[in-house]
């Protein structure tokens, strides 16, 4: 398994009961600065919980004013959205989440126009 895919499912059979254990996956990513430029970073998604995206290893940083910003995979696809708050000074963060998934976060009816023929 490539090394920026970091997820691994195992099954145990207990009888009926089948146990499946999922870790998260990891991979390189691209964030657009307020210059309107793209900057590389790594985006964890873990299907635990809500399932978002996390930031981490920002080359750029991630600054306020950013929320919004699309995350794009390495391959160019729209994957995710910044969505950051701070408090008080404005520091360089390298790392931020949870971020909204947009297969996971957009409503039903728009995943269905989007596949509907036009």
């Amino acid at each position: 398994m490539p090394a920026s895919l970091r997820a691994r499912a195992a099954n145990q059979d207990l009888g009926n009961i089948k146990i499946v254990e999922v870790l998260s996956r990891e991979c390189s990513a691209f964030l657009l600065s307020l210059k309107n430029e793209w900057f590389a970073c790594k985006v964890r998604y873990s299907p635990f919980g809500d399932g978002t995206l996390m930031i981490s290893d920002a080359t750029k940083g991630i600054v306020g004013g950013m929320s919004g910003s699309p995350i794009l995979s390495e391959h160019g696809d729209a994957i995710g959205v910044v969505c950051l708050g701070t408090v008080g000074p404005v520091h360089l963060l390298t790392g931020a989440g949870p971020n909204p998934r947009l297969m996971g976060d957009l409503p039903g009816w728009f995943l269905q126009a989007l596949q509907s023929p036009q």
